[in-house]
């Protein structure tokens, strides 16, 4: 993705908005700008007028969002298994440290320039989608959530989390890659994305069908790798499809993480659903709402499992005593008893520093299962 800490293909990701438009549409690309981190504004963003208009602009405003995460950037740890990799949560964090992280870690030996622009674009969407959302620090592997809040995601809402915001970085990491080409071509970067799980072929495609409406024909986009094959390089593993690669993630982060032990229970745990607002949210981290408009398209809110994937979704919420056939409050709800709004429950999310109050179990655990991350 686009990693502007080593070097653009395209410089004017850094420049001033004044630099190419004048102090009047700097103005107003700052008043975009806003609007795009509140939720009720009088001048939405045009993004079918940018698509056509102003490429240069979204490409602006991409790089501005990004710099309103305050997420930072760490090459001294290798990202796991990606070029790039963003880690939301510690759950064991350092004494007096933050248990929100917002680091990007990046794998600049192994990765090429143009794979880890690619892999960086992914992660940005996600710091973003991280920095705009309260719904996704209803985590378990936020501390707060065990010692102050206790406010989590149902295993299945979690699960619907991790397919909707991947499905959103992936559609908006393709058109915004699109974008920079359409601007200044490079073979280097067309041949990375035409082995991305959504590229910008399948981003072309959609919006040449439907050129007035920039949103859904992300949101077509952004279903074309349920059932692409994920090549994990191994010819003895079965084929997996990258949907279910994202809902075996998202199982495995939940049945793993040691806090659900009766041990290192610390309060009684409330638990919430995603509502369509926050669909809708998970679908305009940056730029328009793929998910649907004034409410949720229905495939974006189903999810498709394999029976054995049920059957782990059962056992996890026999494990944690939640009633799948219970309708569970939404995250504005679920706060009131807390004198919270979901507002200020991100804010305290973000700035929730952990101070342990004894050594038990709960602080033992190992580095992987402490630690909630995305991969590109």
């Amino acid at each position: 993705m686009d990693a502007i800490y080593a070097h653009t293909l395209t410089n004017y990701y850094d420049a001033p908005a004044a630099t190419f438009s004048g102090k009047k549409a700097a103005q107003s690309i700052r008043g975009a700008l806003k609007a795009l981190f509140t939720s009720k504004t009088d001048t939405p963003i045009d993004w079918n007028a940018l698509q056509q208009d102003s490429p240069r602009q979204i490409l602006q405003l991409f790089n501005a969002a990004f710099h309103e995460t305050s997420c930072k950037f760490e090459k001294d740890r290798k990202p796991y298994s990606a070029p790039a990799a963003l880690e939301t949560f510690r759950y064991t964090p350092p004494e007096g440290e933050r248990s929100f992280n917002n680091v990007i870690l990046l794998d600049k030996k192994n990765a090429n320039r143009d794979k880890l622009k690619i892999s960086s674009i992914h992660e940005k969407v996600h710091a973003i989608q991280w920095s705009k959302n309260p719904v996704l620090h209803a985590s378990p592997y936020n501390r707060m959530t065990n010692e102050d809040v206790p406010v989590l995601l149902t295993p299945r809402s979690w699960l619907m989390m991790t397919i909707l915001t991947e499905r959103d970085a992936y559609a908006k990491t393709a058109w915004l890659a699109a974008t920079d080409l359409s601007i200044k071509p490079s073979e280097g970067l067309s041949a990375a994305m035409r082995f991305q799980t959504v590229t910008i072929n399948d981003v072309q495609h959609w919006s040449a069908r439907f050129p007035d409406d920039i949103a859904f024909a992300l949101g077509e986009a952004a279903l074309c790798w349920d059932n692409r094959i994920m090549n994990s390089g191994n010819k003895s593993t079965a084929p997996v499809t990258l949907y279910d690669h994202y809902i075996e993630q998202a199982l495995s982060s939940l049945e793993r993480i040691k806090r659900f032990e009766p041990d290192n229970q610390s309060m009684d745990l409330v638990f919430v659903d995603l509502d369509d607002q926050d669909i809708l949210n998970l679908g305009s981290s940056f730029g328009p709402s793929i998910f649907g408009k004034t409410a949720p398209d229905p495939m974006f809110k189903s999810l498709k499992l394999k029976p054995e994937y049920e059957d782990r979704l059962a056992a996890l919420n026999t494990r944690l005593g939640i009633d799948p056939n219970a309708q569970y409050p939404n995250l504005s709800e679920a706060l009131k008893p807390f004198n919270l709004t979901a507002a200020g429950f991100m804010a305290k999310s973000k700035s929730y520093v952990y101070a342990p109050k004894g050594h038990g179990p709960a602080q033992q655990l190992k580095a992987e299962d402490a630690q909630q991350i995305t991969l590109a």
